[in-house]
């Protein structure tokens, strides 16, 4: 075996216990609650739209944006909207 893949052998290796122990130390810190890896911030906006339209155009970086037909309004604050 070349001397230079012996070389590449070893620093892979050394990669991947560097990996290991930084992965060990932080979930020893955490406690080993695997939490911390689906904590995500959603926010929630809701916008209604009353008038008649013909296009929708929105410029967003969001991975998650929901269409309804109706209003869902679970506080009861839109009961007075206008015909």
């Amino acid at each position: 075996m070349k001397t230079s893949t012996k070389i590449w052998l070893f620093v892979a290796t050394a990669f991947v216990l560097i990996g290991a122990v930084a992965f060990v130390a932080v979930m020893a810190v955490n406690q080993w609650s695997f939490d911390i890896f689906g904590k995500r911030d959603y926010q929630y906006h809701s916008y209604d739209v009353w008038g008649p339209f013909n296009d929708i155009v929105i410029y967003s970086d969001t991975a998650d944006i929901t269409f309804s037909s109706f209003a869902v309004d679970p506080t009861g604050l839109l009961d007075d909207q206008p015909s």
